[in-house]
Order: C-alpha cells, then sequence, then structure tokens
C-alpha cells in the first residue's frame, strides 16, 4: 500500500515536471515574442517620426507674399 502511494506520488510529479516545462517552453515564446513586437514598435515610431508633418493652417511667409505681389 505504501509502495502505491509513493508510485502515484512519483507518477503526479513527474506530471507536474512535464507541465511545468510546457509553461516554461510558453512563456519564453511569449517573451520572444513580445521583444519582436517591441522592436516592430519602434521601427514604426522611427519611421513615423521621419515623415514630415503637413500643416495647412500655416501663415505664408515673406518670400511667398514676394511670390504673389510680383504676380
Amino acid at each position: 500500500m505504501e509502495k502505491e502511494k509513493m508510485l502515484i506520488t512519483l507518477e503526479r510529479y513527474d506530471q507536474l515536471i512535464a507541465e511545468r516545462a510546457v509553461y516554461k517552453n510558453e512563456a519564453q515564446r511569449l517573451e520572444d515574442e513580445n521583444i519582436e513586437l517591441k522592436a516592430q514598435i519602434k521601427d514604426l515610431e522611427e519611421e513615423n517620426n521621419k515623415i514630415p508633418s503637413i500643416h495647412f493652417n500655416t501663415p505664408k511667409t515673406t518670400d511667398e507674399e514676394e511670390v504673389l505681389i510680383v504676380d
């Protein structure tokens, strides 16, 4: 009887070790995915910063006013 309990305990221990390995692998995969996504975000932010902003309501510069006067 004691050996049966011990055998069940060892089987459960092995099962828990296997489950732990699965969770550790999943955690590592998610961490790698997180790092990759952070790199993509950084690249997109850098790309966004390179795009010039267009301001439609800006006053005309002096040079533009001179061109209008000459025309």
